[in-house]
C-alpha cells in the first residue's frame, strides 16, 4: 500500500528517503574534503577543465543538500542548501591554503556557486513543475 502510516503515523519510505539523502550529502562532503585535500587527486580530475569539476562537483553536493533539507521538512531549504555548499567549498578553500600540496585558489569558490546556483535553480524549476505551481 502506497503511502500507508505505521503505527506511530509515519511513511516508513519517506524516513528512508530522509535518511539517504542526508547520508548522501554527508558522502559527497567526505569525499570532496578527501579529494580536495589529497596531495595526488584521481588522475580522470586533472584531465578535465577545474571550472568543470568544481562547477559540477558543487552542483552535484547542493543538488544533494537540497534533496536532504526538503526531506527533513527544514526552514528555509533552499538557503540552507546553498549555504552548506558555498561554506563546504570556503572551507575546503580555507584547508588548501594551510597544505603545501595543494594550492587555494578563490576562482574555484566562484565555480562552486555557478554550480550551486545552477544545481537550485534546476530542483526549483523540476520541483514547481512537479507540483504545479
Amino acid at each position: 500500500m502506497r503511502g500507508a502510516l505505521t503505527a506511530a503515523g509515519r511513511d516508513p519510505r519517506r524516513r528512508v528517503r530522509r535518511l539517504l539523502s542526508l547520508c548522501l550529502t554527508g558522502v559527497l562532503s567526505v569525499v570532496y574534503l578527501w579529494v580536495g585535500l589529497s596531495a595526488h587527486p584521481p588522475a580522470v580530475l586533472s584531465r578535465l577543465p577545474d571550472a568543470a569539476t568544481h562547477s559540477v562537483g558543487y552542483g552535484v553536493l547542493s543538488w544533494a543538500a537540497v534533496a536532504s533539507t526538503l526531506a527533513w521538512r527544514m526552514p528555509f531549504p533552499w538557503a540552507l542548501a546553498g549555504g552548506y555548499s558555498l561554506g563546504h567549498g570556503a572551507l575546503l578553500e580555507l584547508l588548501q591554503s594551510t597544505t603545501a600540496s595543494r594550492l587555494a585558489e578563490w576562482r574555484d569558490l566562484m565555480w562552486d556557486g555557478v554550480g550551486t546556483a545552477t544545481a537550485l535553480g534546476a530542483a526549483a524549476a523540476l520541483r514547481r513543475r512537479r507540483c504545479g505551481s
